[in-house]
């Protein structure tokens, strides 16, 4: 990994370099009275340089750890970062939004993480819970996600050999 990697993360170039003008004489804003605002002050130049986190390449580096152990990928990208400052704390929390560490198997065999409640994982980066490797996860297609859903809103199992459905016209 690089040593600069949270500079290309998060450092932003100046936009707008390339287009070089003139700059425009001080304007003086007067009223229709003739007098002058100079107790107002004037409007502030435009900012040439904006905060936006470049999270492409952290994705990519992290798609490319798969099938890695996650102890050993984080030691990695912790290696190079200093996590006491703002910059380096805030691209560990971007590694911890696209990575799910805290995952369980339900009784049902589905994997479920643990992110304000708990949810069925349905894509993207884990920890798997018994190696803690790095894994991925393909998101689902839509339409059987669609579909599935729709079941369960019909059908909910209350044992292994009964279930509740709804009757009624579906909404």
């Amino acid at each position: 990994m690089r040593t600069d990697f949270h500079k290309v993360l998060i450092e932003r170039p100046r936009s707008g370099w390339r287009c070089k003008r003139q700059p425009l004489p001080r304007l003086r804003v007067t009223d229709w009275d003739g007098e002058d605002f100079a107790d107002r002050p004037l409007p502030r130049p435009r900012r040439t340089k904006h905060f936006d986190d470049l999270l492409g390449p952290l994705r990519k580096w992290l798609r490319k750890q798969v099938n890695r152990p996650w102890d050993k990928v984080y030691s990695e990208l912790v290696a190079g970062i200093d996590r006491r400052s703002t910059v380096g704390q805030h691209l560990i929390d971007h590694v911890m939004w696209e990575v799910a560490v805290n995952v369980h198997w339900d009784d049902q065999g589905r994997l479920i993480e643990r992110e304000y409640g708990w949810r069925e994982l349905r894509r993207g980066l884990f920890v798997h819970p018994r190696t803690g490797i790095l894994r991925y996860q393909a998101p689902e297609a839509r339409r059987e996600l669609q579909a599935r859903e729709r079941t369960a809103a019909v059908r909910r199992a209350v044992t292994d050999l009964n279930q509740t459905r709804r009757l009624g016209p579906e909404r």
